[in-house]
């Protein structure tokens, strides 16, 4: 894959963790992806892959923390 469609694909599941955060109260992660479409193995995947894409622009130089 190239960096590019990596990017786009990082950016999409970034939206899509975003809006399964923001989900109703009271709808589990289970529930909502299953409203969603979504495939509890390949969610939990994009998950650590976001959250490691963020930790790295955190520990990229010049890039403040706070």
């Amino acid at each position: 894959m190239d960096k590019i469609t990596h990017e786009i694909r990082l950016n999409n599941w970034k939206k899509i963790v975003e809006e399964c955060n923001n989900r109703p109260n009271g709808t589990t992660v289970k529930e909502w992806l299953a409203t969603n479409g979504i495939k509890e193995k390949t969610y939990y995947y994009w998950l650590r892959r976001v959250r490691r894409a963020a930790y790295e622009r955190l520990l990229a130089p010049g890039v403040s923390a706070g």
